[in-house]
């Protein structure tokens, strides 16, 4: 058509000589390129700061309470954002917790985690928001109920139950807390739908690289002077700032019972009355029966909430435990399982429980020690043996700590101070030596004996069982021995063996060489005679006593048998005396039995 080709090089070179207009073009490139990012980076920023103030607005974090009052108005939302409740109407409790949860919210913390200030005051906005709640729904769950339940102080003349339902609300919220800031910090991407990826996130790559670019400068920022400025809150401090206003209320009530329950009867007034239970509005007591029985209500009581307080506490710090612990990479990147810190962060309904529990221990401590100084006393009034009242007191602390999950073998108590106050161990110390003093019959020892294996049905360590087992029969053995002795003077007395076996001892200390018993006072050949025959006489019927007061069938078979051998022995004794030189008898034809056959016809 009549033009010329031009070569690419040629080209080229006619662009060199035409003044440097591929430079200029360069120039105009990169300066409108900055203005393009400059402009993109200040849209970012105010979208930031517009999801900021949104979520304030969403979920009233500007708000001072957060109960249900007169709603109206539009939404205020933004066309971009998602249609959800109303945000400027105050929201109840149920609709702030699906509010938190919601995977919007969650999505939208997550992306202001690039704006650390905007991130960190949100969360610390969130925290406190939640604090207030849920210190408001505790003491709403005290005085007026929740949920249609009814008011926990109805119950506050029963302290277990009492302590028991506020430690079991607390709990509840505590579970529901850890989920919600479990939310907030744990965010992970949902997969979007194939048919979504193209159309809703177009420029992902970009999105992508601008993300790791401003974690990049977050931590040049962070990291210029050495400290981290903008540490977010972690779950667990979230956790523990959301049920710190719960700790206090909760503390004081505990304590309030513990020190109630820990008061002698005779101090109380109208607080506790005759079953342990504090607001009762008790009378004087009418003795020191009834003096006892509270006592025994009241530590059992005492051990029953340590019970609780035990569980309650090792599922507090089991629950903070499954928490990721503060950190600044937290829910930045989706993190595999496993891969999340599971330190323990101090926790302070924990911390709270954990004090009224040293403090629960400590008064259970002083209030054995104290009943068991009163058994002397108590059993002067009640006409009951010491034996039985350490029996009843231990029947108390075994059956409160079989009922009580917080003694169960899979719950630890990482106070050793209360760990050794609440053993079993520390009660048998406490009650069976010191009952053991004041034992004075056989039924004292057997009901001892099963106050040790209530203990060890109740968890009570096999060696220890037998150690005092042990301590038990020593004085058992000795008590034994004491009855025999007394028993078988009884029996010589009503066989007419009495006054020759006192006659024969006296002999014994004056005897010299040339003695014979003959001559002895008591011992004559008449005496000895008449003796003799009144003794064979009861041999078909002997006088052994029947022991009624040993309730225990094996002591009352044993003591009888002693006695008998006893009975058998002194007459043994007589026998070989007068039959020997000793005896300087002439005719000892009275003599009918021998000491062989007066055994056998005692022991049958």
């Amino acid at each position: 058509f009549g033009t010329t080709a031009v070569s690419p090089a040629a080209m080229l070179n006619n662009t060199k000589e035409g003044g440097g207009s591929y430079t200029e073009a360069q120039k105009l490139g990169a300066t409108s390129a900055i203005r393009m990012m400059e402009s993109l980076a200040t849209k970012q920023e105010n979208a930031y700061e517009r999801l900021y103030h949104w979520l304030q607005k969403h979920l009233n974090l500007n708000s001072v309470a957060h109960v249900p009052t007169s709603g109206g108005g539009g939404t205020g939302h933004s066309s971009r954002l998602p249609n959800m409740p109303p945000s400027h109407a105050m929201m109840d409790e149920d609709t702030m917790d699906e509010a938190l949860s919601h995977p919007f919210v969650r999505r939208s913390l997550h992306v202001l985690q690039h704006v650390p200030a905007f991130y960190s005051h949100t969360l610390e906005l969130i925290a406190s928001s939640r604090r207030s709640e849920e210190t408001r729904r505790f003491l709403l769950a005290l005085t007026s109920g929740y949920n249609g339940m009814q008011p926990i102080e109805v119950k506050a003349h029963d302290p277990v139950n009492y302590v028991g339902d506020m430690l079991a609300f607390t709990f509840r919220s505590f579970n529901i807390e850890a989920d919600i800031a479990r939310g907030l910090v744990e965010y992970k991407a949902e997969e979007e739908e194939d048919d979504n990826e193209e159309g809703e996130y177009t420029g992902n790559t970009g999105a992508q690289e601008g993300k790791e670019e401003g974690e990049h400068t977050m931590d040049g920022e962070n990291d210029e002077d050495g400290m981290n400025l903008d540490k977010p809150m972690g779950a667990a401090e979230i956790l523990d700032h959301a049920m710190s206003g719960v700790s206090r209320p909760l503390k004081s009530r505990i304590l309030q019972v513990v020190s109630l329950l820990a008061r002698r009867p005779d101090e109380d007034g109208d607080d506790i009355d005759e079953d342990g239970h504090h607001g009762g509005g008790n009378s004087q007591l009418d003795g020191m029966d009834e003096e006892g029985a509270v006592a025994r209500d009241r530590i059992s009581s005492l051990y029953s909430l340590c019970g609780l307080l035990l569980f309650y506490h090792a599922a507090i710090t089991k629950a903070v435990g499954k928490l990721p612990s503060s950190s600044a990479e937290q829910g930045v990147s989706s993190s595999t399982e496993g891969g999340s810190t599971t330190a323990v962060v101090p926790n302070s309904v924990g911390i709270a429980i954990m004090e009224c529990l040293e403090e629960a221990a400590q008064s259970y401590a002083a209030s054995m020690r104290v009943y068991s100084a009163m058994l002397e006393s108590l059993t002067m009034v009640s006409g009951e043996s010491e034996a039985s009242l350490a029996h009843s007191m231990m029947t108390k602390v075994a059956e409160a700590r079989l009922e009580s999950p917080g003694y169960s073998v899979d719950v630890a108590c990482t106070r050793p101070q209360v760990e050794t106050s609440l053993s079993l161990d520390f009660a048998c110390e406490t009650l069976i030596e010191n009952s053991l003093s004041f034992c004075r019959t056989l039924d004292d020892a057997v009901t001892l004996k099963v106050a040790v294996t209530t203990a060890k049905k109740a968890g009570l360590a096999a060696s220890r069982a037998a150690y005092f087992s042990n301590l038990i029969s020593e004085k058992e053995q000795k008590m034994i021995h004491e009855l025999v002795e007394t028993e078988t003077k009884d029996v010589l007395e009503q066989c007419g063996l009495g006054p020759l076996v006192v006659a024969w001892k006296r002999m014994q200390q004056a005897y010299v060489d040339g003695m014979v018993m003959a001559t002895h006072p008591g011992l004559s050949p008449e005496e000895v005679e008449t003796s003799m025959k009144e003794f064979y006489s009861s041999l078909y019927s002997p006088p052994l006593p029947r022991l009624e007061n040993v309730k225990d069938p094996v002591l009352r078979k044993s003591a009888r048998s002693q006695i008998a051998a006893s009975v058998a022995k002194a007459y043994a004794e007589l026998y070989e005396a007068l039959t020997s030189d000793m005896g300087g008898y002439v005719d000892l034809g009275f003599m009918g039995h021998t000491p062989s056959q007066v055994r056998t016809l005692f022991s049958a």
